[in-house]
């Protein structure tokens, strides 16, 4: 009987093992889900975000007396708390829409944004993308519109396609978000802020990620004479309103800033020139700033770098008050 008894406790003794090991396999797996859970949670939300931010900035109607459009560099890279804090009298806005092109619908859609009178900026990111048949045929801003009923393809847009497109129109898509989305694995977005900024930190910092997919792109595609005379047309009509513009490229790492330049067919001087012909403001900053992915800020880096904008802003304005013309 009793080594019976002594054999019953050596095996409740090898159970109780088995179901602590048991318990830790399901504690651990259980972990495991939770923390996947987790994360997609974080992404769908930050997804939500961002299209609740699309959406809400759809809806701004003269709002702004300062408004900073352009691409994702803008919209991720232009704190307007740190121009608003810095610029007299500013109240600023961030429209700045990720895979946006520069053509017609967007400008259009800006001037609902601005203020109807009183002194106005405009605060413009160039990029040579957004002068491309490849920002043109794949717009993110017209995808958005029509996504949310605001906005339906009209002849208009089909037209302007044709005429500027020098090949095969690809089928509209949603690339430019989904290039602006791949990159959530390496980013942690700090805040969306209610006035359009996006502050991004890093977890990895890969400053050299954009260089393959921007050689491949430039390689492809080059910079459209008619989208830019178009732009020019555009800053001579807002400056003939009395708006004030700005316009600037947003600093990115000198590798990518030179591959650009070297690739994509921009000329920055030319443009520049360009744009002070139709009355704008050309703005130069130094590729000096910190990015997570060399095409996009950090968020401390952008409120730096907004910063130095505001000052350069209030310098020239010093010289040249808003709402006067910029040769009084």
């Amino acid at each position: 009987m009793a080594a019976k008894e002594y054999s019953y406790s050596q095996g409740s003794t090898v159970s109780l093992k088995g179901r602590l090991t048991v318990l830790a396999v399901l504690a651990g797996a259980t972990l495991l889900i939770v923390s996947i859970g987790v994360l997609r949670t974080d992404a769908a939300s930050l997804d939500s975000r961002t299209k609740q931010s699309d959406r809400t900035r759809l809806d701004w109607s003269h709002t702004s007396n300062t408004l900073l459009m352009g691409d994702s560099r803008v919209q991720v890279g232009v704190d307007p708390a740190q121009l608003v804090e810095h610029i007299p009298g500013c109240d600023a806005q961030n429209f700045g829409f990720a895979g946006v092109a520069s053509t017609h619908h967007y400008y259009q859609y800006a001037n609902k944004v601005l203020r109807k009178a009183g002194p106005r900026r405009i605060i413009y990111g160039i990029t040579p993308r957004s002068f491309t048949h490849d920002a043109l045929a794949s717009n993110a801003f017209r995808e958005l519109l029509n996504k949310l009923d605001l906005q339906k393809n009209s002849l208009a847009d089909t037209f302007e396609l044709d005429v500027i497109s020098t090949g095969m129109l690809r089928p509209w898509n949603l690339k430019g978000l989904k290039l602006f989305k791949k990159k959530h694995n390496t980013k942690t977005v700090s805040a969306v802020h209610k006035d359009g900024f996006i502050a991004i930190e890093s977890a990895q910092m890969r400053p050299e990620k954009s260089i393959p997919s921007h050689t491949k792109l430039f390689t492809d595609h080059k910079v459209l004479p008619e989208l830019q005379k178009q732009f020019f047309e555009q800053v001579k009509q807002w400056t003939d309103e009395g708006i004030r513009v700005y316009c600037l490229r947003i600093p990115i790492t000198q590798k990518l800033y030179d591959l650009e330049d070297l690739l994509s067919g921009f000329k920055q001087q030319s443009f520049a020139e360009s744009v002070q012909n139709a009355g704008g403001v050309w703005l130069d900053f130094p590729m000096k700033y910190e990015s997570f992915d060399g095409s996009h800020l950090t968020a401390s880096a952008a409120k730096q770098f907004s910063r130095d904008l505001a000052e350069k802003v209030v310098e020239y304005e010093n010289n040249y008050p808003l709402g006067l013309p910029r040769n009084n």
